[in-house]
């Protein structure tokens, strides 16, 4: 069972790279910048190979198409299984015939993820971090609602292994979109969170709020900022939040604690107040 999935993903990724093989010599030899058209047009070559490599028949799976192998495996404790190998193989994203198989067996696929994601051996080596980081993405790309508490509560995970989640958690909850803006803000709100946790919590938690804005949202990113005691991360969200109400308190925590400001936070706080439409003219770096 484990060759044959490895057999099967490891076919995936070769139909993924002859899509980008064939994109970069109509483009080229080099990816142009990202842009929505470009974009476009390497999904094209992707769905044209994903579509050959689905019904090609692979010699090492018994002469089966990875259609034929997927009708084949049986039982969600086998499609684990099955993740877990992926996970390690693939790239970046698992094939939407296997995700499809996985979402068919319901509430059930939606625990075995939720369990994988915030495994407690992740911080432990690198090895265990290829299966949780999948799974998260997997959970946010469902939109998974009641995942959204567990992968809060699993940013604050102690170890050096688990700085490499905080990203991926923040994409996540990104991706649920605002059925995940109360839990975020309850966990904003409990201060119950180590520092960093709490600045990928506030950007997912404004990223969100920005297709979902309300004084409330507003008046949490700001409390936030008043309330954490490092400035950087919480001015960047006031800014990108783009509530011009924000233009009197950074200029004010500038005009009160300018001259201890690390140069980094200052600049990022003076990037805020331009960005909300403010007058930066007469504020000038002060720590010498």
């Amino acid at each position: 069972m484990i060759r044959y999935s490895e057999i099967f993903f490891e076919s995936y990724n070769m139909a993924v790279e002859a899509a980008y093989e064939a994109y970069l010599k109509i483009v080229g030899g080099e990816l142009p910048k990202v842009d929505c058209g470009a974009q476009n047009e390497i999904r094209l070559y992707l769905d044209f190979e994903y579509e050959k490599w689905l019904n090609t028949a692979i010699e090492k799976l018994d002469g089966k198409t990875p259609v034929e192998y997927m009708e084949s495996v049986d039982g969600l404790d086998n499609m684990m299984v099955m993740f877990n190998q992926g996970a390690v193989i693939c790239d970046d994203v698992l094939p939407e015939i296997y995700l499809q198989k996985l979402k068919s067996y319901g509430e059930n696929a939606v625990d075995a993820l939720i369990k994988l994601a915030v495994h407690s051996d992740i911080c432990k080596n690198d090895d265990s971090l290829f299966s949780p980081l999948m799974a998260v993405k997997v959970l946010g790309n469902w939109k998974v609602q009641r995942a959204a508490i567990p992968l809060i509560k699993s940013l604050d995970t102690e170890g050096e292994m688990f700085d490499l989640m905080f990203e991926t958690v923040k994409e996540a909850l990104a991706d649920i979109g605002s059925p995940a803006l109360d839990d975020i803000a309850e966990a904003l709100e409990s201060g119950k969170h180590t520092q960093t946790a709490g600045e990928y919590l506030l950007m997912a938690f404004t990223g969100i709020g920005k297709n979902n804005r309300s004084d409330k949202v507003y008046a949490q990113i700001k409390k936030a900022f008043v309330e954490m005691p490092e400035k950087l991360i919480a001015a960047s969200c006031l800014g990108d939040y783009g509530d011009g109400r924000a233009i009197p308190l950074l200029r004010g925590y500038i005009d009160k604690n300018g001259q201890s400001l690390d140069r980094e936070t200052f600049y990022e706080i003076l990037s805020a107040i331009k960005k909300l439409g403010g007058n930066i003219t007469d504020l000038k770096f002060q720590n010498y």
